[in-house]
């Protein structure tokens, strides 16, 4: 299958000149964007027998485009939720289209929750299609990040395309589609659909052709004016000929009417009808009789009660009082109180859901209709043995066998029978027995399959007839959706809402589409949140097929835009947030609308913003119940705006209603309006910048829509003359116009979709020399009220503004000049303004040129005069301050004389020297002078004890010196405000004791502040220590290599003898198994050796065996050959583990041991340590821990203290550094350190190849630099032994 599917380059190019020879052609509804474009195809599919469509999808990976070329793939379709990011694309030029055939994907009522195309995985890309008769719906949207976009979707039997996950989605994009005639279930209503008996008499053999009910049921109410949309029971008359003679139909209408017009009346005159009505419709004629007339006196059906099913009984007409007076079996859908004749005696009786009673009629004119009549109860719901309480008849028929045939409202179960809402049972009176008879939802493509059936009737053949509610649908309709758009789609004539964004939507866009003739509403909004309603049209045309009658006596088209929280079995949240701008709609009724379900008037608007749209001219038969604006007083209109809308009514009908008298309007803010006529006087009086006026726009009375003629919305522009132009509120949601064009820059929004650019104005621009300058220059003009202010590069624009004179002029500023010319060549004090001119004034102010001098003097408050020259100038004293000279174009030389004792900077903004300065036109030069007196740092040196001999070397940032006891060294005259630093070289045999300076920002020698004529006084005061006593130091590094040619690897322990100045191996790690640096080790008195390791190793035991040591662990080494032929075996001596060592950072890199037996230990990095029951103890790098055991080897017990021996954060410097090696001096608790980088610790300096000692007073001095032994590499291991 792959490779026939698949299609190599060539081919591909060929099919890529096709589509550049045909121009890239975009067929009517349906081709890709791509047309011309060659996408870059991993599949490329072919029509033909089979699924080839699905078996692509089923082969293609996630992230792989299949391009479909053009044809019939007669299949469903479904991309599964596994498979993300798949394209399916057609081929440029070319349009496959998806065919369900009026079968696909099935007629069962389970697949009629299927559909056509299924997106579900996500990211999923449709692009390009025709996809039509689906016998259920016809493109499913159920994930997140899905496109449909450039196609048709068309004659399905349901919703077009339907974007509704199990939960909500995200990021869906619905563009540049065409999606019309859908929903083809719910265009023939009310409706009665003809199933034929099969062969069989079970109860699901009877067939129902779709492919003929599609287009021609049995019969429609569509063209015989009855505004139903369902039959509430229905019987038939036949002919000898088999055609229909008669169709007695009821309604559900409680309460209220329907009415036939004259022209489909028997009688030649209208009449109203209800629920406790039956008429019935003579094909042969097309006309209706008012059969039952049931809420008139003589009949006594209540006027709200509703015959829910009927059946005209064969009784033998010899037994009927009259000719025509055949008996009528009936229920009604509630309880209901009639006459009912017993024996003669007639009293009102109370009459159930589910109880059956018989009318006679008495008296019936020759035309048929009902004039009298007595009710009788045939059969209690108590007598239909078996029938649930609860129960509801709805459909009710007799069998060819006499027996009682009924349908129920709801799903129930009548003893073991399981009865649905869309099934025929039969009740067998004689036997008091129940049998399905007809089985609803196992017949295939019964229309009702899956919805209630609210009508039957069975001919004399056994064929059935059934009516139901065809539950109308959406077109596109984006459900529990997040941050979703349609955008660019065409929507029309489909037989329910056109464009919807529905219950549990959040954050929808629908934006830029075209929508018409959708029968139940063109813009629907329902439940949903937070909407963005922008740029779209809506109309409605004189296509009768989508006009409506309701319980009107004329028609009228479908709302445009309509705002309706419906009532569902589930909790839905009300609308709120709508923003709806910037729309056109026209000849609907209303073309806006606001309603709501929910009695408690809950939903409408919620925080919305209606603004800047144009409703123009709804429409109808007649005035009659036409509003432009409908608003329904049950909904909410909380915290709403409804502002700056264009509103115009030229057709007969009413500009405005709000239905009824209770709406809360408290917080609905109505402002800056047009109204075309008036509105009622009712309507908001006060309006602020209301506008009563004809609105006069580019065509002055545009037509209303028509079939085939679509409306140009720019019929809808204003004119320069129009009162909605510039007459709208500001509103910062408002950006742009129905053209997407910005409203900005072109004075006071516009009333209305469309915002009119200004032309005929006046422009007044202002430049200044030099560019840039911050000055503001003042403006008065005739043309504005309050005037303007204007910088260097500012703009005024005038707005529109009538032909004649203006004037205009600016206020004189100090230092400036001015001059302006106009466009037209009219001076400012008398523009001469022609119609749709723009005069654009140019305003060019030139500043005098000027030199400042600034003068600062430090320290601040000294009086010194110093002398200044300007030259060419004259020569002046200053002290502190500033000074402004106005001077001419040139060259010029500023200078101040210095005096004794005082240094000077001086410096100039435009970047010449302030001896050099040239100066254009208009410049401004501000020159800064800057004299401070300089100040000295004087050090000073003691030794103690005193007079003790010995030169120490000291670095400053102003020049080195050496000093002895008693010597002080003088800086001389240093610049102050500046930071300096001075230090001590470190020398043998000589501890720093302290070095502290007199400054006062601080008494750190290596940061003095000097300030102005500050004299620092530094002391430097040093201790002298007896040489060191000889000693042999044992010692690791990481590295191999070579001392004084001795060659050495890592792990090896050296030894260096201080008096004999010698180096040798010590330990040979390499002997023992290790092969890398240890951490640290300590060397005991009985020649064994403790140490750390850095890295996990196995190491061997006495008996030859293998440990297992971790860098958390010390083990001892017990030798029996130390030196260069190092032997031995390993134990465990210290489990890291047992005692909360475990971590990377906690690896053991300084290891030292007390005389008391306790270990000091430092990790290499942070670590945390923890005693039984304990707080954790935690410790940095340069720290070293104290652990007291007191059980040592594989178990390993003792504690931690809660300080460590050594916080390095105490010296000031080695927070910085890590302590890689450690030697405590049992005798005087001195430490022996090495740590990892180049150091300065309080004060001294070293290399990670010096030696530090640590007194327990903190004291911090040199102990050793093995450079001084020829020892080149890093120290990460120490032992000293003092001979």
């Amino acid at each position: 299958m792959k490779n026939t599917m698949r299609i190599d380059r060539l081919f591909f190019i060929a099919l890529t000149i096709v589509g550049l020879l045909a121009g890239f052609l975009a067929l009517s509804g349906g081709g890709s964007a791509l047309a011309g474009a060659a996408p870059a195809c991993d599949w490329t599919v072919l029509p033909g027998s089979g699924n080839p469509l699905q078996t692509a999808i089923n082969n293609a990976a996630s992230g792989q485009t299949i391009c479909v070329s053009g044809g019939i793939y007669q299949e469903a379709v479904r991309v599964p939720s596994g498979k993300t990011n798949l394209t399916l694309i057609a081929v440029p030029g070319e349009l496959p289209v998806i065919d369900g055939g009026k079968i696909l994907p099935g007629g069962m009522p389970a697949q009629r929750s299927l559909a056509l195309v299924e997106l579900n995985g996500r990211g999923a890309v449709l692009d390009g299609f025709e996809v039509r008769y689906s016998s259920a719906r016809s493109v499913d949207v159920t994930a997140d990040d899905i496109i449909v976009r450039n196609s048709s979707v068309h004659d399905n039997w349901g919703a077009g395309i339907n974007v509704r996950g199990n939960g909500p989605i995200t990021g869906v994009l619905i563009e540049n589609n065409r999606v019309y005639n859908n929903i083809r279930r719910a265009q023939h209503m009310p409706v009665i659909y003809r199933g034929q008996r099969g062969a069989g008499n079970g109860a699901t053999d009877w067939v129902f052709d779709s492919q003929t009910y599609w287009d021609a049921p049995f019969w429609t109410g569509t063209n015989a004016d009855l505004p139903e949309q369902w039959l509430n029971g229905i019987a038939m008359t036949f002919n000898n000929d088999g055609a229909t003679s008669r169709i007695y139909a009821g309604s559900a209408r409680a309460g209220r009417v329907g009415n036939i017009g004259a022209g489909y009346s028997s009688s030649g005159q209208p009449f109203s009808y209800s629920g406790a009505d039956i008429l019935f419709h003579e094909p042969a004629t097309n006309k209706w009789t008012l059969y039952l007339n049931g809420d008139t006196p003589s009949i006594g059906i209540p006027s709200d009660g509703v015959i829910d099913a009927f059946q005209i009984e064969p009784a033998a007409p010899e037994t009927w009082p009259c000719g025509s007076c055949a008996p009528i079996l009936m229920s009604f859908t509630q309880t209901v109180s009639i006459p009912i004749d017993e024996g003669g005696v007639v009293t009102q009786t109370v009459v159930g859901a589910s109880d059956l009673v018989w009318l006679q009629p008495t008296a019936v004119t020759p035309a048929d209709e009902i004039l009298a009549g007595a009710f009788s109860i045939y059969l209690r719901a108590s007598d239909l043995v078996g029938l649930p309480a609860a129960a509801n008849i709805d459909a009710l028929d007799r069998a060819p066998d006499g027996r009682l045939l009924m349908s129920m409202s709801t799903d129930l179960t009548i003893g073991s029978l399981a009865v649905d809402k869309e099934d025929l049972v039969a009740y067998d009176e004689a036997t008091q027995t129940w049998e399905l008879f007809f089985d609803g939802d196992q017949i295939p493509f019964n229309p009702f399959g899956a919805d209630d059936l609210t009508a039957a009737w069975l001919d004399s053949a056994g064929n059935v007839y059934i009516s139901g509610n065809p539950v109308g649908g959406s077109a596109l309709a984006l459900i529990d959706t997040r941050d979703s758009i349609a955008r660019g789609n065409t929507v029309y004539n489909n037989y329910g809402e056109g464009l919807v964004s529905g219950r549990f939507a959040l954050r929808a866009t629908l934006e830029d589409n075209v929508l018409y003739d959708n029968q139940h509403a063109n813009l629907y909004l329902n439940s949903t949140t937070d909407p963005l309603i922008r740029r779209n049209l809506v109309y409605c045309t004189d296509d009768r097929r989508f006009w409506r009658k309701g319980s009107a006596t004329v028609y009228q088209p479908s709302p445009g835009i309509q705002i309706r929280d419906e009532v569902f079995n589930f909790s839905t949240p009300a609308s709120s947030g709508q923003v709806i701008v910037n729309n056109v709609v026209i000849g609907c009724s209303p073309n806006f609308g606001v309603s709501t379900q929910d009695i408690q008037g809950v939903g409408g608007l919620d925080r919305a913003l209606i603004a800047n749209n144009t409703f123009a001219n709804a429409r109808g038969d007649t005035a009659a119940g036409i509003n432009n604006i409908g608003l329904n007083d049950g909904a909410s209109y909380t915290n709403s705006r409804f502002i700056n809308n264009l509103i115009l009514q030229n057709t007969p009908g009413a500009i405005l209603r709000v239905q009824g008298a209770n709406a809360d309007f408290s917080t609905f803010t109505v402002a800056h309006n047009l109204y075309w006529p008036a509105p009622p006087a009712s309507w908001f009086p006060g309006e602020v910048g209301r506008v009563v006026d004809n609105p006069m726009l580019a065509v002055p009375t545009p037509p209303l829509p028509t079939m085939g003629a679509n409306p140009d919305p720019d019929d809808y522009r204003l004119t320069y003359v129009s009162p909605a132009l510039d007459a709208g509120q500001v509103l910062a949601e408002l950006v742009d116009d129905f053209s997407a064009m910005p409203r900005a820059g072109n004075g006071a929004p516009d009333i209305g979709a469309h915002e009119l650019p200004h032309v005929g104005r006046i422009i007044v621009t202002q430049a200044t020399v030099p560019v840039g300058a911050p000055q503001q220059f003042d403006f008065s003009a005739d043309f504005s009220t309050t005037g303007f202010s204007l910088g260097d590069g500012g703009e005024h624009d005038s707005g529109v503004l009538e032909a004649g004179v203006y004037a205009l002029s600016i206020a004189p500023v100090d230092e400036w000049t001015t001059t302006a010319t106009c466009s037209d060549g009219s001076p400012i004090e008398a523009i001469s303004l022609d119609p749709n001119e723009t005069v654009t004034c140019a305003f060019t102010s030139v500043r005098k040129t000027q030199i400042t001098l600034n003068h600062a003097i430090d320290p601040a408050g000294d009086t010194t005069l110093f002398d200044f020259t300007l030259s060419p100038g004259e020569t002046f004293q200053m002290a502190g301050g500033s000074r402004t000279f106005v001077v001419e174009p040139g060259i010029y030389s500023l200078s101040a004389a210095v005096p004794q004792g005082w240094r000077q900077e001086a410096t100039c903004d435009n970047g010449d020297a302030p001896n050099a300065l040239t100066l254009e036109v208009g410049e401004q030069v501000t020159c800064t002078f800057t004299h401070r007196k300089p100040g000295r740092i004087i050090v000073t040196k003691q030794t103690n004890p005193p007079d003790t001999p010995g030169i120490f070397q000291f670095t400053a940032s102003y020049g080195n010196f050496s000093l002895s006891h008693g010597q002080s060294h003088d800086s001389g005259l240093l610049p102050s405000g500046t930071t300096y630093n001075v230090s001590e070289a470190p020398q043998a045999d000589w501890v720093m004791s302290s070095a502290t300076c007199t400054d006062d920002d601080g008494t750190n020698p290596a940061a003095i502040v000097l300030d102005p004529g500050e004299v620092v006084s530094c002391l430097f005061i040093n201790s002298w220590t007896p040489p060191t006593p000889l000693t042999t130091l044992y010692l690791t590094t990481p590295k191999a290599g070579k001392v004084r040619g001795l060659a050495y690897s890592p792990g090896d322990i050296l030894a260096y003898d201080d008096a004999a100045d010698t180096w040798s191996i010590y330990f040979d790690a390499s002997e023992v198994g290790i092969k890398k640096a240890l951490g640290d080790f300590v060397l005991l008195d009985d020649d064994s050796i403790l140490m750390s390791v850095g890295v996990k190793v196995k190491l061997r035991d006495v008996n030859n065996g293998l440990i297992q040591v971790t860098p958390q662990d010390i083990v001892r080494f017990v030798p029996t050959g130390p030196g260069p032929t190092t032997a031995g075996y390993f134990e465990m001596y210290f489990d890291g583990s047992d005692v909360t060592l475990s971590t990377a950072a906690e690896k053991i890199d300084a290891l030292a041991l007390r005389p008391d037996g306790a270990l000091l230990i430092s990790t290499s990095g942070a670590a945390t340590v923890k005693n039984i029951g304990g707080a954790n103890i935690k410790a940095q790098d340069e720290d070293l821990l104290l652990f007291r055991p007191t059980l040592l080897g594989d178990v390993t017990t003792g504690t931690w203290d809660d300080t460590p021996a050594l916080d390095g954060s105490m010296l000031p410097g080695m927070a910085a550094e890590n302590v890689t090696a450690a030697w405590v001096d049992g005798d005087t608790g001195d430490l022996y350190l090495t740590v990892t980088n180049n150091f300065t610790i309080n004060g001294v300096k070293g290399t990670n190849r010096t030696i530090l000692k640590i007194t327990p007073s903190r004291g911090v001095e040199l102990f050793r630099n093995l450079n001084d032994a020829g020892f080149s590499l890093p120290v990460d291991g120490l032992h000293i032994i003092r001979e």
